[in-house]
Formats: C-alpha cells, structure tokens, sequence
C-alpha cells in the first residue's frame, strides 16, 4: 500500500504575511519554522507528500522561492 500525506498550504505550512500585489512573491508568506522538517521526515518515513492549493494553480513556482522544493510530490492534473 502507498502512503500519502495531504498538505494544505496556508495555515499547514505557511500563513499569510506582508500583503503584495504579486501572489508568487515569497516575502508575502511566512513558512513555519517545522514544516520543512516535517515535509522530510514524512518523505523519510515513506509518505509521499501532495500539496493541496485550491485556487492557487502556480503554487510549484512559489514553493522553490519558499526553500520547499525538494521536499514534496507535486503530480499536476495536467501531468496525467
């Protein structure tokens, strides 16, 4: 069986900082101090970490900037 962990993205890993015009500016978001931490022990453990976004369809292009990449299993509908 393939274990999989479902991420939301504000208010799981991240919340709402200094508001800007740009939503893929990272300076808009602040990401908790644990959730990479988190992200790479669920990934060691054997999860396969999905990021939930509704709404939010450049979330791949934030995350790098987030220092995020590495860390999760993004297939897009679009991938498919």
């Amino acid at each position: 069986m393939r274990k999989a962990i479902f991420w939301g993205f504000l208010g799981t890993l991240a919340e709402p900082g200094a508001p800007s015009p740009n939503p893929l500016d990272p300076g808009q978001y602040r990401v908790y101090p644990d959730a990479a931490a988190t992200l790479a022990l669920c990934a060691y453990k054997g999860y396969q970490n999905y990021m939930l976004a509704e709404g939010f369809p450049r979330l791949t292009e934030l995350l790098p900037k987030l220092h995020l990449c590495l860390l999760y299993t993004s297939p897009s509908p679009r991938d498919a």
